[in-house]
């Protein structure tokens, strides 16, 4: 249906504190009960990277139709339209004066007259002129009062919407528990009706009809939904069955198939219902913002392109106003290839806001917020049941092959522990082996669109790009071993092992035995690492020095000692090397022997890991023996897994494999 003056994109005006400045610009307002209070000689600058409307990605999901502004004022104020341009070029689109000021202690009511103002204007539409859309409020005579802010589409044409939300967790009860809550809190469920014509989806999930939003034009914390459902896929089977009491969520129990499998469950499950239009999927333990909620799902409803998917920005849960990760390009020919769209940054720098208004290829969002039309997850598949981890790089991926696109939109978000809050630890198979099946499935579509050659030609000639991997492997290899990281290492020459068995690693084998086995592995090759409160004497690395050169060519040929070139081979237990993160870590800032670790970023415990020579003989002779096979067998595996990618991604392959969960 038309509707008109909608708001689509509320303004949030009164953030958590902690993260203002993703919000506005400094010096922050003053919070008060009904909004925010401007002092007379300041000047509120609403630019931030959860309120501005950035051009390219709406300008997608909207089109080009008639925009504005709509900012509720108390007090004489000027109140300005801003459009900054991705190089940093700044105009003024429009301007708007209340003339009346807060009168205090008159008594008559004249004080407390509200006065409301439209802006309007349409989003830019040429590369050269992408950016973004603020607003500023400036006083005039006295103090200010700004209530609310949003921005609208004049006139629109307003989809119903039956979303199904998928969350797929793994014990964290506290977290999936409290992100349900928030959900359904949002969603202003109306009482539950009847639906004769489907009373499965009555018994199960709890539909409701369609009620009645209001005005379109008024701003809102809530969301006024028609029908919607939460699944909670539970792969650790904890949550008892009386955990929520909602109708609209559904609880589903299930092995440990991993994130990919409780995900694929949950699509299927929507898809199978037939009564959703969308299906949007959440992490478990992100910190879910529901106006970012809001957000998505007014797109959602303007956008009728099924081929088009949304998701949203991730920030560091460590640093809240950092960045984390803003979606990238997964470079399909390539192994291990990912192009970022900004490095991490800090949202609340002007550099921040204008970094993520520059051109940009994606097709990658997290699952950690994502979502699209039940059309589009027809047409492209169910994901590759890998287990966990990049399951939704390789669903990004190939979307974009297939004609799809991925819109990672400004002003939507979670906050997420990022991913240097960990090293890669048993994920080394998982990423592995993953990466390896994906860059064999993709690799001949890739290379055909650049070619112009049938897909069935690029996948014999492709198969020298997964063959080519083996040097990538090898440097992979070297820098788990240089870090004492054995148990990752090994892990690594399993992946490359069940790559070259083929598909029926996915197709025949049952995923929660597997990872049993990969967890085994892991423990037998990483007896050297411990967590520990406390540290002996340590120092922070620093870059090797001139003076130390002959050192750093003896570190590299032995493996940071794991070979006799350097002398004295027992560990120096006495030292660590400490890196502040993650990001940090660098095995040639390490002195060969010694114990290196990090401070855990979310508990007062450091992660510490020793050198094993005894744990680098075994994992280096499973490595060499695995990649071996990888250079003589790479391409006949390649072909293989070619083959199979249309089945394992079938909406009937996983009708099948959803029995054995």
């Amino acid at each position: 249906m038309v509707v008109a003056d909608f708001a689509f994109f509320p303004i949030q005006l009164r953030p958590e504190m902690g993260r203002q400045s993703l919000y506005m610009c400094a010096p922050f307002p003053t919070p008060v009960e009904d909004g925010l209070l401007i002092e007379g000689n300041e000047v509120l600058t609403v630019d931030g990277v959860m309120t501005s409307l950035y051009d390219r990605e709406v300008l997608a999901l909207v089109g080009g139709e008639r925009l504005a502004l709509r900012v509720k004022v108390q007090g004489a104020c000027r109140i300005s339209l801003v459009h900054r341009r991705a190089d940093g070029q700044e105009a003024v689109y429009g301007s708007a004066i209340s003339s009346r000021a807060i009168r205090a202690g008159k008594g008559d009511g004249s004080e407390g007259e509200i006065q409301t103002f439209d802006l309007d204007f349409q989003l830019m539409s040429s590369e050269q002129s992408f950016g973004r859309w603020f607003f500023r409020v400036e006083p005039l005579r006295s103090d200010v009062k700004v209530l609310s802010a949003t921005w609208l589409v004049r006139s629109a044409e307003v989809n119903q919407i039956i979303p199904a939300f998928v969350i797929c967790t793994y014990k964290r009860e506290r977290q999936v528990v409290a992100n349900v809550e928030l959900l359904t809190e949002a969603l202003n469920p109306a009482p539950p009706s009847l639906r004769t014509e489907a009373p499965w989806l009555l018994q199960h999930l709890g539909l409701v009809q369609k009620i009645d939003r209001g005005s379109a034009a008024e701003t809102s914390d809530q969301v006024d939904m028609d029908d919607y459902s939460i699944l909670v896929v539970d792969n650790a089977q904890t949550l008892p069955e009386t955990t929520f009491s909602s109708p609209h969520v559904r609880l589903i129990k299930q092995r440990n198939v991993g994130g990919a499998g409780g995900f694929g469950r949950g699509i299927y499950e929507a898809l199978e219902a037939g009564c959703f239009t969308h299906i949007i999927l959440l992490d478990d333990d992100a910190d879910i913002d529901h106006i970012s909620i809001l957000r998505m799902l007014n797109l959602l409803r303007l956008n009728s392109d099924p081929d088009i998917f949304i998701g949203g920005l991730q920030f560091d849960t460590y640093s809240s106003c950092q960045l984390a990760d803003a979606g990238a390009y997964w470079t399909p020919e390539r192994f291990e290839r990912p192009i970022g769209r900004l490095a991490p940054s800090d949202m609340g720098t002007l550099e921040g806001r204008d970094g993520l208004a520059r051109s940009y290829n994606s097709n990658f969002n997290g699952w950690w917020l994502f979502g699209g039309a039940v059309e589009g997850f027809k047409k492209f598949g169910m994901p590759l049941p890998c287990f966990v981890h990049l399951d939704d790089v390789e669903f990004g991926a190939r979307v974009q092959l297939n004609g799809g696109r991925t819109v990672t939109v400004p002003g939507i978000a979670v906050w997420h522990e990022p991913y240097y809050a960990k090293v890669e630890g048993w994920f080394a198979y998982y990423n592995i082996r993953n990466e390896l099946i994906r860059l064999s499935a993709q690799a001949p579509m890739a290379l055909a669109q650049v070619s112009g050659l049938p897909v069935s030609v690029m996948a014999k000639r492709s198969s020298r790009r997964v063959a080519s991997a083996s040097k990538q492997l090898r440097s992979r290899f070297r820098d788990f071993v240089n870090s004492y990281q054995y148990g990752s290492a090994m892990l690594l020459a399993k992946a490359i092992e069940d790559f070259i068995s083929g598909p029926a690693v996915l197709l025949d084998r049952d995923a929660e035995a597997l990872h049993m086995d990969v967890m085994e592995a892991y423990k037998e090759s990483n007896g050297n690492y411990r967590t520990s409160r406390t540290l002996p004497p340590g120092f922070i690395p620093e870059a090797p020095s001139r003076g130390r050169k002959l050192y750093r060519i003896a570190q590299i040929y032995s493996r940071n000692g794991n070979r006799s070139l350097i002398p004295g081979g027992r560990a120096k237990a006495n030292r660590v090397t400490m890196f502040q993160n993650r990001r940090d870590i660098n095995w040639k800032f390490m002195r060969a022997r010694q114990a290196w670790g990090y401070p855990d970023p979310g508990s007062s415990t450091y992660h510490i890991y020793k050198f094993d020579r005894e744990a680098y003989a075994a994992v280096n002779a499973r490595f060499g023996q695995a990649i071996k096979k990888f250079d003589a067998h790479a391409r006949e595996a390649q072909a293989n897994w070619f083959n199979a990618y249309p089945e394992m991604t079938s909406h009937e392959f996983w009708r099948k494999l959803v029995k054995t969960f």
